[in-house]
C-alpha cells in the first residue's frame, strides 16, 4: 500500500517555491591534520560559525562540525555562499594562526551544491545532522554538541527553561566578551550564550523554517533515520556532471515495474503507481525531472 505522506512529499518537492537558493556547503576533509582536536577547539569552532553567520547575510538551516570538516545547509545567493565560507576560513585561520597544530586551511576545498528540490533539502539536512552517527560516534545525533541538531522540535517549556539558563551577551563586559569570542566583532547584545562560552545556535539557525519543512517530529526523525547516503552521493555526482543515462534509468524502472506489478509496461500503470516508481528512481538513482517525465510519462508543474 502506498504511504500517503511519502506520496505527498514526492508531489510537493516538484512544486516547491524556492524564493531564495539553498545550498549544501561542505569542506573537503583535511588529510594532514584535524580542524578541531578537543572540546575547547570545537567550542571555538561553534563561535566561528556564529561570527560568520552574523557577518554574512545568509540563513543557516542546519550545520555540523566534525573534527576534520564542516557541513552546512544554507539559504542565500551564490555570492553570499562564497562570502560565508571565506569568512569562516578567515576567522579560523586568524584564530589558529600558523602554529604547528593548525590545520592547513589553504588546502581545504569547499563544495557548493545547489539544492533545487524540497526533497533534496530535507535529505541534505538529515544527512548533515546524521554525520556523527555515520562517523561511528556511539550516541544519538540529537545529543551531538557541535551541530544544530538539538534545536529542532524541542518541548516549548524545556526550550524556555534552556533559554532562561543562558546568559544575554550584552551582560558581559566588552573585554570579557571579546576574550570569550576571541574576536572584536560585536554580536547583537540580545544574543544568548551558554555557560561554556558558546554562542547559542538558536540565535542564528532558522529553526522554524526547518520545522515547517518537515511538518512533524515524526517526519523529521523518519527522514534522518531512513535517508541513505546515495541521495547525497548523487548530489555530489551531479556537481561533477555525472549521472545515469536515460537508458539505465529506463531499464531500472522496467525491472522494478515488473517486480512490483508483474509487467514492465509502464503505460499501463495508474498515476499512483507511477508516482511510486518516481520516488524509487529518485531515491535510488537521483533521476532527474526530465528523465522521470520521459520514462514514466509524468508532467510536473513548475512554479
Amino acid at each position: 500500500m502506498l504511504n500517503p505522506r511519502k506520496n505527498q512529499i514526492v508531489m510537493e518537492f516538484k512544486t516547491y517555491n524556492f524564493r531564495k537558493k539553498y545550498f549544501h556547503l561542505c569542506s573537503k576533509g583535511t588529510e594532514l591534520d584535524l580542524l578541531f582536536h578537543d572540546d575547547e577547539e570545537f567550542r571555538s569552532g561553534m563561535n566561528i560559525v556564529a561570527l560568520a553567520a552574523f557577518r554574512v547575510p545568509v540563513e543557516i538551516l542546519a550545520f555540523c562540525l566534525m573534527d576534520n570538516h564542516f557541513h552546512f545547509v544554507v539559504r542565500g545567493e551564490e555570492d553570499e555562499m562564497h562570502s560565508f565560507t571565506k569568512e569562516i576560513s578567515l576567522i579560523y585561520k586568524t584564530r589558529r594562526g600558523k602554529t604547528e597544530v593548525s590545520a592547513p586551511l589553504e588546502k581545504i576545498v569547499w563544495s557548493y551544491q545547489l539544492i533545487a528540490q524540497a526533497d533534496y533539502l530535507r535529505n541534505c539536512i538529515a544527512y548533515v545532522l546524521r554525520n556523527p552517527c555515520q562517523a561511528g560516534y556511539r550516541y544519538l545525533f540529537s545529543t551531538y554538541r557541535w551541530s544544530s541538531a538539538r534545536l529542532y522540535f524541542c518541548d516549548p517549556d524545556k526550550r524556555i527553561q534552556l533559554k532562561n539558563g543562558l546568559r544575554v551577551l550584552g551582560t558581559y563586559p566588552v573585554r570579557e566578551r571579546r576574550k570569550v569570542l576571541q574576536s572584536r566583532i560585536e554580536l547583537p547584545e540580545d544574543w544568548l550564550m551558554t555557560s561554556t562560552g558558546i554562542v547559542w545556535p538558536g540565535n542564528y539557525v532558522a529553526v522554524n523554517e526547518v520545522e515547517q519543512l518537515f511538518a512533524t517530529p515524526q517526519e523529521y526523525l523518519w527522514t534522518v533515520l531512513k535517508t541513505k547516503d546515495y541521495r547525497i552521493l548523487q548530489l555530489e555526482l551531479e556537481a561533477h556532471h555525472v549521472g545515469l543515462s536515460d537508458l539505465e534509468v529506463r531499464s531500472a524502472a522496467k525491472m522494478k515495474c515488473r517486480e512490483w506489478y508483474g509487467s514492465d509496461d509502464i503505460l499501463e500503470l495508474h498515476v499512483e503507481a507511477r508516482m511510486r516508481l518516481a520516488e524509487y528512481l529518485i531515491s535510488k538513482f537521483g533521476a532527474s525531472d526530465k528523465q522521470l517525465g520521459k520514462i514514466l510519462h509524468l508532467k510536473f508543474r513548475q512554479e
